[in-house]
């Protein structure tokens, strides 16, 4: 609650006095506190912040959101840093869309979490929707958990897929359903 207050305050105050005043008599205040929503939004909503303090606090943060959306959305971002905050988190969604969405982001580490993960959604997900993935490392996962389903749809829609090697899997399975489909 006192964030928003804050970020409301700010406003009033940008709106009356200007940006320059904002930042002159309240930056480093805000700086202090080292909240990342008001880091951000002082970012993006003052001209003329200073965007490397306030990157800063946002990345000793490790605040996945906030991380994020610095990358995505401020020019100028240490897209590095920001998705080495994503990496060591290993967080599955953030990994996936940290590739998919950050220009420059390191794709094959952000799918290497998601290969360490075994999860087999994202691993598909992955594999499917982020250019350059690594599909043969994304396939063993789903060929090593012998899930029929997942054989069946990653041979399916994924283009590169080991054909061969799910199709075994799924006849290895027994299971009738998959068996006919594929």
């Amino acid at each position: 609650m006192l964030v928003k207050e804050i970020k409301e305050d700010l406003k009033k105050l940008k709106a009356e006095y200007g940006d320059s005043i904002v930042i002159e008599q309240l930056e480093r205040n805000v700086l202090q506190v080292k909240n990342p929503e008001l880091s951000y939004f002082f970012v993006t909503e003052i001209e003329g912040s200073d965007k490397r303090a306030h990157e800063q606090v946002i990345l000793d943060s490790k605040n996945l959101c906030y991380n994020y959306c610095y990358a995505r959305y401020i020019e100028g971002a240490d897209v590095k840093a920001h998705g080495q905050v994503i990496l060591d988190s290993k967080d599955l969604k953030y990994n996936y869309k940290y590739a998919h969405d950050i220009k420059g982001s390191d794709k094959k580490a952000h799918g290497q979490v998601i290969i360490d993960s075994k999860d087999l959604l994202c691993n598909h997900l992955y594999a499917h929707d982020i250019k350059g993935a690594d599909v043969k490392a994304h396939g063993q996962v789903i060929i090593d958990s012998k899930d029929p389903e997942y054989n069946y749809k990653y041979a399916h829609d994924i283009k590169g897929a080991d054909i061969k090697a799910h199709g075994q899997v799924i006849i290895d399975s027994k299971d009738l359903k998959y068996n006919y489909c594929y």
